[in-house]
C-alpha cells in the first residue's frame, strides 16, 4: 500500500497516537505506515496491545489540531503493536521490551535501523511519501478559509475538465509533481485527460532517464498507434497501459500469472532484475524463466514475449499507488491556482524549496496569471507569504479582494529568526496571521462587518499600504513603531540585518528614501543603544533625523537589491528593463517564441537556469536548459557541435542571447539552439553598483 501525506503531518500523527496511547485498541486507527501485523512468526508476542516509550527525546510537536490524525482501521484479532518506525517518528518509538537501538541520524532525526532485506518478511510494508506538495495544498487551503472557512481540498473533484485542460496545455509552472520540462512536454503528448492518464506520466517520467518505461511508445500508443496482444493474459494485465508495462505490479502479475510463481518470489525476482541489472541479471535466468512458463502450459511464442517484458524492466519503476499519489498531488494543485492563485502562490513561497522552480520563477508565473506581489514591510509582512487585497494604483478607487501576496519576512536574506520575531512582536497584537492562516479565521470575527474588505493580509497586516511617516493601530489598540528609529529602538537588528531590511524596501512605510535610511543606520544604531541603557524607555531623548537631499536609489538599483536579498523580483523580472532594446534589435520574448510555427528562425534573450545534461546512447552532450524572462520560460535544446562552441557563455553568463529554430514535438514547443551569446545587460548601464549580477549561473541537474 502507498499513499502520501505531508511531512509535519505525518510527524504530528505519530506524536498524538503515541502520547495518547492509542495503539492498544484493536478496533482504533493507527498512522499509515506505523502499524504491522502482531502475529507474524519470528516476531516477538510478548505484551500484545501495548507499547513503551523508547526514549523522551526533545521534538517539537506540530500540534493535534483537525486533519492531523492519519490512520487506518485495524483488523479485528490483529496485534496492533507497532513494530518498527523510521525516521521522524516523533521521538516516541513504540515497541515491545526488546526493542532496537535508536540512532542519531541528520539533524534532529533518530532513526530505528533495520535489516530491510529481511524486515521485509515480517512486517506489512506501507510507504509513505512525505512530499513537500501536501505541504503547499494544507497551506493553500488555511488560506483559503480565511474567506470561504468550509473549503477542503479533499473535495476538489478528480475529473474536473478545465484542470486536465491546463495539464494539456502544460501551463504547469509551480505544480508539485508536474512541474519539470520533460513532465510538461508529456502531458501535452499524451493528451492527458484523466487521473489514470497522469499517473502514467507520473510513472513514465518521474523515474528520470534511468526509468524503465518505454514512454515514447506508450505516448504514440496513446495517441492511436496500432498494437495487439497475443494472448488474453496480456490483455487483462496490460491493457489499461497500451500493452507497455509501466508499473511494478504488472511485472509480479506476469511472473505470478506465466510463471506460478508466488507474489513473494515474484517481486522478489522482479527486484532482482533491477538491482542487479549492472550484471545482466535478466539474461542469467532466461532459460529459467522460459522452462517454468512453457512448464505451465504456455507456447514458446508466450514465454518469450513475457520475458521480453519482464527482462525489460530493468530500470527504475513506480508502483501505481505511488504514480497515482503523485497525480493526486498535481490535480489538486492545479485546481487551485487555477480557481485560488494567490492564496496558492503564497502557500508555494512559504513551503520553498517544493518544486522544480526557485522562487524568483514562481513569482515570475504568478505575476503573469494577475497577481500582484508586495515587498515585505515591518509593518504588515507576516512571517510567511501572506494574501491581501490589491488596491490598483492607477485608480485609488479600485479595490481587487484577494489579489496580491505580501512577501514574508523569511524570505529576506541574513534575517536572523530573533530579529524576525521581535519585528513580529512589535507590531499590533492584531497580527494573528503572522504566525498562522488559520489564527486569522479563529479572530475573523473580533473584527467589525462594516469593513467589508478585510481580506487575509489585512486581517494579519492592516488594511492598505500606511504613507510615510504613518501610525498604524491594530484593534486592541496597539501601535506600530512610528518611525525608522523607533523601529530599530524597538527590534534591536545587526547592522547587516538593518541594511538587509531597507535595500530590500521592508521599511519603506517608515521613510520613503532608502539611500537615506542607509546613510542614517550609525545614528540609528546609537538611538537605539542609548534607549536599551535606559531601560528600552522614553525619557524625553530626541530622534535624530534623516538627512535630507540624498537621492535615493533609481529603480534599477531598487530591483538588483530585491533580487539580490529575496530571490525574487518585487514588480517585474529583471529582463523587464532590457525589453525596450532586445524589441528594438528584433528579439523575441519567450511568450512570443513559444508560439512560433515550426521551423521558424529568431532570437530569444534571457536567463538560462535549470541546465539539464542527461545520458544519451551515442555519449555525445546534449543539453537542456529553461530561458527566462518577464514573460515565462522557454525550453531550449543544445546539441554536441553546438554546445561545445558555445557551452561557455550558457554555463557562464547570466543572460544569453539564443538564435534558433521552433520545433514542434507533438504539440510541445520547444527551441533548437543554433549559436548562443552572452548577453552585455544594461542594467550594469542603469545601476551604478551592478559590477555583479544577482543571478545564477551552472544551475545544473545531471542525470
Amino acid at each position: 500500500s502507498s499513499g502520501a501525506i505531508s511531512p509535519h503531518h505525518l510527524e504530528a500523527a505519530l506524536e498524538k497516537r503515541t502520547r495518547t496511547g492509542g495503539l492498544g485498541d484493536s478496533q482504533g486507527a493507527l498512522p499509515v505506515g506505523a502499524r504491522s501485523r502482531g502475529e507474524v512468526d519470528g516476531c516477538p508476542s510478548q505484551h500484545p496491545g501495548a507499547f513503551v516509550r523508547a526514549r523522551d527525546f526533545e521534538f517539537p510537536s506540530c500540534g493535534d489540531g483537525p486533519g492531523h490524525g492519519v490512520g487506518v482501521p485495524l483488523r479485528a484479532g490483529t496485534n496492533p503493536l507497532v513494530r518498527a518506525g523510521r525516521g521522524r517518528a516523533s521521538g516516541r518509538v513504540p515497541a515491545p521490551d526488546a526493542f532496537q537501538t535508536l540512532r542519531r541520524g541528520r539533524g534532529r532525526f533518530r532513526i530505528i535501523q533495520w535489516d530491510k532485506r529481511s524486515a521485509k518478511y515480517f512486517f506489512d510494508k506501507f510507504d509513505i511519501l512525505c512530499l513537500r506538495g501536501q505541504d503547499v495544498l494544507s497551506g493553500t487551503q488555511e488560506r483559503i478559509r480565511v474567506s470561504d472557512s468550509e473549503f477542503n481540498v479533499e473535495s476538489i473533484a478528480l475529473d474536473d475538465s478545465e484542470t486536465y485542460r491546463a495539464m494539456r496545455s502544460g501551463e504547469l509552472i509551480g505544480i508539485p509533481q508536474s512541474a519539470s520540462p520533460a513532465m510538461r512536454q508529456a502531458h501535452v503528448r499524451l493528451r492527458t485527460d484523466n487521473l489514470h492518464d497522469a499517473s502514467l506520466v507520473q510513472a513514465g517520467i518521474r523515474p528520470g532517464v534511468g526509468g524503465a518505461v518505454k514512454i515514447n511508445e506508450l505516448i504514440a500508443r496513446r495517441r492511436g498507434k496500432p498494437y495487439t496482444f497475443s494472448h488474453p493474459e496480456f490483455e487483462r494485465i496490460l491493457g489499461l497501459t497500451y500493452g507497455i508495462i509501466v508499473f511494478q505490479e504488472q511485472v509480479d502479475q506476469l511472473l505470478q500469472t506465466f510463471c506460478g510463481f508466488t507474489s513473494g518470489e515474484a517481486e522478489e525476482m522482479r527486484e532482482s532484475i533491477h538491482k542487479r541489472r549492472r550484471e545482466d541479471y535478466g539474461a542469467q535466468i532466461k532459460e529459467q524463466i522460459l522452462k517454468r512458463i512453457q512448464e505451465q502450459g504456455f507456447s514458446e511464442g508466450v514465454a518469450e514475449q513475457v520475458y521480453e517484458y519482464v527482462a525489460g524492466f530493468k530500470g527504475y519503476g513506480f508502483a501505481q499507488g505511488h504514480a497515482l499519489a503523485f497525480a493526486e498531488i498535481s490535480i489538486r494543485s492545479i485546481y487551485c491556482q487555477q480557481n485560488y492563485p494567490a492564496e496558492y502562490f503564497a502557500a508555494l513561497l512559504t513551503a520553498q524549496p517544493a518544486g522544480y522552480y526557485g522562487p524568483h520563477t514562481l513569482v515570475n508565473e504568478a505575476r503573469a496569471r494577475g497577481v500582484a506581489i508586495l515587498s515585505p514591510c515591518v509593518q504588515r509582512s507576516c512571517e510567511t507569504f501572506s494574501v491581501e487585497d490589491f488596491r490598483s494604483r492607477t485608480d485609488p478607487q479600485l479595490l481587487v479582494p484577494r489579489s496580491a501576496i505580501r512577501v514574508g519576512l523569511m524570505q529576506i536574506k541574513g534575517l536572523s529568526k530573533d530579529t524576525c520575531r521581535r519585528i513580529l512582536d512589535a507590531k499590533p497584537r492584531g497580527d494573528e496571521l503572522a504566525t498562522s492562516p488559520v489564527e486569522a479565521v479563529r479572530n475573523a470575527a473580533n473584527f467589525s462587518p462594516a469593513e467589508p474588505h478585510m481580506s487575509a493580509g489585512e486581517l494579519a497586516c492592516g488594511a492598505s499600504d500606511p504613507a510615510p511617516q504613518t501610525v498604524a493601530r491594530s484593534v486592541s489598540g496597539g501601535q506600530a513603531a512610528s518611525s525608522f528609529f523607533e523601529f530599530v529602538a524597538r527590534t534591536r537588528p545587526e547592522r547587516d540585518e538593518l541594511e538587509a531590511l531597507l535595500l530590500c524596501g521592508a521599511l519603506d512605510a517608515l521613510h520613503p528614501n532608502r539611500r537615506a535610511m542607509l546613510w542614517a543606520i550609525p545614528r540609528a544604531l546609537d538611538f537605539a543603544h542609548a534607549r536599551k541603557e535606559h531601560g528600552g524607555l522614553d525619557l524625553g531623548v530626541p530622534e535624530p533625523e534623516i538627512p535630507d537631499g540624498i537621492a535615493d536609489f533609481n529603480a534599477a538599483e531598487k530591483a538588483l537589491h530585491e533580487r539580490a536579498l529575496l530571490d525574487l523580483d518585487v514588480e517585474s523580472h529583471l529582463l523587464s528593463f532590457e525589453r525596450e532594446r532586445i524589441r528594438e534589435r528584433g528579439g523575441l520574448t519567450a511568450a512570443d517564441a513559444r508560439r512560433l510555427p515550426q521551423g521558424v528562425k529568431a532570437f530569444v534573450v534571457g536567463n538560462p537556469i535549470r541546465l539539464r545534461f542527461p545520458p544519451t546512447p551515442s555519449g555525445k552532450c546534449v543539453v537542456f536548459f529553461d530561458l527566462e524572462d518577464e514573460t515565462g520560460l522557454l525550453n531550449v535544446t543544445c546539441f554536441d557541435a553546438v554546445y561545445r562552441k558555445y557551452g561557455h557563455a550558457i554555463v557562464c553568463s547570466p543572460y544569453v542571447t539564443v538564435v534558433g529554430r521552433a520545433q514542434d514535438r507533438d504539440g510541445h514547443t520547444a527551441f533548437l539552439a543554433e549559436r548562443v551569446f552572452a548577453y552585455a545587460p544594461r542594467l550594469v548601464e542603469l545601476a551604478s553598483n551592478a559590477a555583479s549580477l544577482p543571478h545564477k549561473t551552472a544551475d545544473f541537474l545531471v542525470g
